[in-house]
């Protein structure tokens, strides 16, 4: 969720900040960004809640515990779909 309010943050911010004659083309090209990172933002987040699980049922570190999570969802990735 923290990911997906941060890249949200950041293209808002360019589109916001975007000044000129070309703020329209601005504002196309940061709608269609967000259509692009937003699904990259959810899975990322998914990972890491998964991750997040991992660390605490199974006693792992940080990084054992986002391979751990990253196994998980790409071993389920065809389930979801």
């Amino acid at each position: 969720m923290i990911a997906i309010i941060v890249v949200a943050i950041v293209i808002g911010a360019i589109a916001i900040f975007w000044r000129g004659d070309h703020f329209s083309i601005g504002a196309i090209c940061c709608s269609r960004l967000i259509c692009l990172l937003v699904p990259v933002a959810i899975a990322v987040n998914v990972i890491i809640e998964q991750a997040t699980i991992a660390i605490v049922v199974e006693n792992l570190g940080v990084m054992d515990g986002l391979h751990r999570g990253w196994e998980v969802v790409k071993s389920n990735v065809v389930r979801w779909w």
